[in-house]
């Protein structure tokens, strides 16, 4: 039941994000045709930041409504998700801070590395595409992992 429950919201969560932050980048960005690295790069790490600060803290909020009306019981999460979280903060927003900030960095590594080895950039509708899957798996992510913290961290304060 609880795995249904993390899985529908982390997909929703995922569909959500991987639709709207496309979109928002279009409607800001009429004329564009070429997206340089930089500009990938800025992208992808403020949306890194936004989303996981988002999904954390309005997934939680809706959880804890849930829990609060009896519809979910404190447990879920893999074992090596529960071990890997359990060192994580147990606050949303700084969960989400934490998570965003990180995959922030990862990301912007990785793109000055790919524009050191000549990655100039990407036309805008491969851009809007690799939003589209960036955001949503990220949100997805985010959105199980601050589910599953959320549990640990209830099922906790219940023992």
């Amino acid at each position: 039941m609880e795995g249904a429950y993390i899985w529908r919201a982390a997909l929703v969560a995922a569909i959500v994000n991987g639709v709207l932050n496309p979109t928002v980048a279009l409607i800001g960005s009429t004329g564009i045709h070429f997206v340089s690295v930089a500009l990938f790069t800025l992208d992808l790490v403020v949306s890194s930041v936004a989303v996981s600060l988002f999904v954390s803290v309005f997934g939680a909020r809706r959880l804890r409504h849930e829990l609060r009306s009896g519809h979910r019981t404190p447990h879920g999460g893999t074992e090596w998700e529960r071990n890997l979280l359990e060192r994580l903060p147990t606050r949303p927003w700084e969960f989400g801070l934490l998570l965003g900030a990180t995959v922030a960095l990862v990301t912007a590594v990785v793109l000055t590395l790919l524009g050191l080895l000549g990655f100039s950039g990407s036309t805008f509708a491969t851009f809007g595409a690799s939003t589209a899957v960036y955001t949503g798996a990220l949100a997805f992510v985010a959105m199980r992992w601050t589910i599953v913290r959320q549990l640990m961290a209830t099922a906790g304060a219940l023992t």
